[in-house]
């Protein structure tokens, strides 16, 4: 019953009038992240495992979140890696878990934090080409227009997530994080670090 409450909540997420071009801390965010910068970009050689991290970030929700939904686009050149694993971090999934497209219901609701771990992406480098992460709405079924979560208290409240790097003119998301690419491509320094330091003094 919860998961479909959950599921009827992301349905109910209304509008938000206006794209911005640039991430806004103020913003609930999603991302890319990986521990050995604290970033969403990093360098790897062939044949290394590595380990991105998808995040929420500054979230609004003092509750934390009882559900997400989104879908992961992992390219460009699909031969200069592999994925060996996806692994749910936030709570026991429930729902729709197809990677890379998830509507996942939370069993308890996860708490809130500066950063919240929701999914582990294992990949084996293959080539030292650019391996771009893009961040989508829920595509399988859609449900919602956006990203969202579910708030931890009611899962019918929901909430937009905005894309930590932003969008462009046509309102498509940037490479929400990349390997073996250019670190300007992907990366709103001051936007992410103001985010930061505004997460500390909730």
């Amino acid at each position: 019953m919860r998961r479909i409450s959950i599921l009827l909540g992301l349905a109910t997420l209304l509008l938000c009038s206006g794209v911005a071009a640039q991430p806004n801390p103020d913003q609930d965010q999603i991302c890319i992240w990986f521990e050995e910068t604290d970033g969403n970009c990093r360098q790897s050689e062939p044949f290394v495992i590595v380990a991105a991290f998808l995040v929420l970030e500054n979230i609004s929700e003092p509750s934390g979140i009882s559900g997400w939904e989104c879908s992961i686009e992992i390219g460009n050149d699909p031969s200069s890696f592999f994925v060996l694993a996806w692994t749910c971090l936030a709570g026991n999934p429930s729902g729709i878990w197809t990677p890379p497209d998830f509507a996942v219901g939370i069993g308890e609701p996860f708490p809130w934090a500066p950063r919240i771990f929701l999914l582990q992406i294992d990949l084996l480098i293959v080539s030292p080409a650019p391996i771009y992460f893009w961040i989508h709405e829920y595509q399988l079924y859609p449900i919602s227009p956006w990203p969202a979560y579910a708030a931890g208290d009611d899962p019918s409240r929901v909430v937009r997530l905005f894309n930590c790097t932003g969008y462009d003119v046509e309102g498509d998301p940037h490479p929400a994080g990349c390997i073996n690419c250019p670190c300007e491509e992907v990366i709103g320094i001051e936007s992410r670090s103001w985010g930061s330091l505004k997460s500390l003094y909730r």
